[in-house]
């Protein structure tokens, strides 16, 4: 695994930035597809007896039944759909920013709160253990590659898809002017924070290295 992989911090903070009004994307320069994928597809990945599902990889997903009994109407397609194309240990913390956004504990995979919303969800998680060779980030497939059947099927069928990424923070550093609609937090905790955390993290979620 290349330094910078070993490096990648996840930023876990996309939905205080979408609930401040900040773009997630416009002052930020996204980094390219990561062009020394070990795997060109998902399916490749795991047609490759070297990658056990379960003991290297995982794939968890929640679809929600639908029901259509009358004649006279037709439901419109389910409103979202939240996904970790690189979770578990390939960016880390991408996976239980998921199962949150979708409405779940990621502890327990139960309802976070009754009655609140729920949302389908996809995950590809990264199970090798730290220091592993080859490890986690071997498992990374270029967002656009990912031809998982379930993956595209949750995708085609929902109004929205929300894809989580991981990004380090240099990465999630503005190209440019911060947006006038955002102002960062006057507060001293935040005023001594000198890097990034899962408790106090940044207002902004950069797509990078998708």
């Amino acid at each position: 695994m290349t330094s910078s992989r070993a490096g990648r911090r996840t930023l876990l903070a996309g939905f205080v930035a979408a609930a401040a009004g900040a773009p997630l994307l416009n002052a930020f320069t996204a980094a390219p597809a990561y062009a020394a994928d070990s795997f060109l597809s998902n399916t490749r990945l795991y047609a490759d007896p070297a990658n056990v599902e379960g003991v290297d990889f995982a794939r968890r997903f929640k679809r929600h039944e639908m029901l259509d009994t009358h004649r006279a109407t037709t439901p419109g397609p389910r409103l979202s759909t939240v996904m970790a194309i690189h979770g578990g240990g390939i960016e880390p913390g991408t996976s239980e920013l998921c199962l949150a956004i979708a409405g779940y504990r990621p502890d327990t995979l139960e309802p976070a709160a009754a009655g609140a919303p729920l949302h389908d969800y996809w995950m590809f998680e990264g199970l090798r253990s730290s220091g592993a060779v080859p490890g986690n980030g071997d498992l990374h497939v270029t967002s656009t590659h990912n031809d998982d059947p379930v993956a595209r099927s949750l995708a085609a069928g929902s109004a929205n898809v929300l894809s989580l990424h991981g990004c380090t923070a240099a990465q999630a550093t503005p190209a440019g002017p911060p947006s006038p609609r955002w102002r960062p937090s006057s507060s001293p905790a935040a005023a001594s924070s000198t890097a990034p955390s899962r408790a106090d993290p940044p207002p902004h979620l950069a797509t990078a290295r998708q």
